[in-house]
């Protein structure tokens, strides 16, 4: 409500605010595909020391797998909503019956390509999650 209230343009068309809202939601997803890495990153570095110290203990490998576990539901969930963005992005610019500005369209496309980027990372992200989970259980 109060993106609103400082920037009305927002809510001048329906096509408009479904624009923004995506956006929203794609820049959300982004943060948080953001935060799980730092935190794959961070197993990784506990997994893999880059100096010769003392390897992880098993109460420190299995808060390795919770928090891999934990990450790993955070990505599927991203990559089912970036699906369903995906394919709703397609279906605006698609559909016969709703007509768009130059503006709209740009900014349709824009999230369009931001979300397959996303998508992509995300499954990257899938990949590194079930490389630690080998690493860990070996």
């Amino acid at each position: 409500m109060s993106h609103v209230e400082r920037s009305p343009a927002a809510c001048t068309s329906s096509a408009t605010l479904l624009a923004g809202l995506l956006e929203a939601f794609t820049e959300r997803i982004a943060d948080l595909l953001e935060r799980v890495q730092a935190e794959l990153d961070s197993v990784s570095l506990t997994i893999f020391p880059r100096t010769t110290g003392t390897l992880a203990s098993n109460s420190d490998l299995h808060a390795m797998i919770q928090k891999i576990g934990v990450n790993g539901d955070l990505i599927s969930k991203a990559r089912e909503s970036l699906v369903s963005f995906q394919r709703l992005l397609m279906y605006v610019q698609q559909a016969t019956n709703v007509t768009l500005s130059q503006e709209q369209r740009g900014r349709f496309k824009s999230t369009l390509r931001d979300v397959q980027s996303l998508s992509d990372h995300a499954s990257f992200l899938g990949s590194k999650i079930q490389f630690l989970l080998d690493a860990v259980l070996a």
